[in-house]
């Protein structure tokens, strides 16, 4: 019995700990910083317990990859085919290369992981192929990549580029002090959220590097080639932003709209001169830019 109670005593001091690392990082971080946006952010986080979302979040994390039904796992072999996916994994770094860049491909994957959390946050239900398949190909997540906060309030869904991925793969932050404002807030926000869920350091891990890389899509976006505070304000704006919303909607709705560029043309040999003319649905990026001769091969909408 005592032991028992020995317990509760300790776990009720463990919570009180992070309220008051809370009250006193929110303090610091307000004392240290005038950037425009962080009391929205701040009222996010203190507003996390309430909402119920992050719980939710993290629950569909701990079922991992049982929130995805058997059809759903053999269509996820397809998601290496989606052009964005294809882009990042031919233009970003392996992370086992070198720790130092702030986007790199498994980083990049991720974000589809968190599509399908949030997905099934709101569907309650095990994702089969055919949303699994949605959620690659609705356009979402290069809504989330080239909007940020506003993916849900675009139009016309933007078309991705290898020249954005070189870019990103290039960002670095701005000065310490930058870097440094990034990982204050995000402390902030992990005292409120272990007073919610509990240490989940896997989860945590994945969630710091994809507000990381959302940071550096907001600078590449402003045509910089340096993360700024502001940058840092609008990454966790997008990520709260995608936990409340619906993306159930979106991902149905993107399907329906999405028309990925359609190629009709030829992949020339500048040396031997041969060519091939790309059959309905193959595009460009589905071959190797080497021909069998050895020289450079190149798109061309006609020869």
């Amino acid at each position: 019995m005592n032991r028992c109670l020995d317990m509760v005593s300790f776990l009720e001091e463990l919570f009180l700990s992070y309220d008051k690392l809370l009250k006193k990082g929110i303090k610091e971080i307000r004392r240290e910083y005038n950037v425009k946006g962080l009391e929205e952010i701040i009222k996010e986080i203190k507003n996390l317990k309430k909402l119920g979302y992050y719980e939710r979040l993290h629950q569909a994390d701990r079922l991992g990859s049982k929130i995805v039904g058997l059809s759903g796992k053999t269509g996820k072999k397809e998601h290496l085919n989606v052009p964005l996916i294809k882009l990042a994994r031919e233009n970003l770094p392996d992370p086992s290369i070198n720790l130092s860049y702030v986007a790199t491909f498994s980083t990049f994957d991720c974000m589809y992981t968190f599509l399908e959390y949030t997905y099934y946050m709101n569907s309650r239900r095990k994702l089969e192929r055919e949303n699994v398949k949605n959620i690659y190909y609705s356009g979402l997540a290069e809504r989330i990549v080239f909007a940020l906060n506003k993916f849900d309030k675009i139009k016309e869904i933007p078309v991705p580029s290898a020249e954005f991925f070189i870019k990103l793969k290039e960002i670095k932050w701005k000065d310490k002090r930058a870097k440094e404002f990034s990982l204050k807030l995000y402390c902030i926000f992990q005292y409120a959220g272990r007073d919610i869920v509990g240490s989940h350091m896997r989860f945590n891990a994945t969630e710091a590097a994809f507000l990381e890389l959302l940071a550096g899509c907001s600078a590449v976006n402003d045509g910089r080639d340096k993360i700024i505070e502001e940058d840092v304000i609008r990454s966790f704006k997008t990520y709260f932003k995608l936990m409340k919303t619906d993306i159930t909607k979106l991902v149905d709705k993107g399907v329906k709209h999405y028309k990925p560029k359609v190629y009709e043309g030829y992949l020339v040999c500048h040396d031997c001169g041969g060519y091939y003319q790309l059959q309905p649905g193959e595009s460009p990026d589905d071959f190797s830019d080497t021909c069998e001769c050895g020289g450079h091969l190149e798109y061309k909408e006609n020869i």
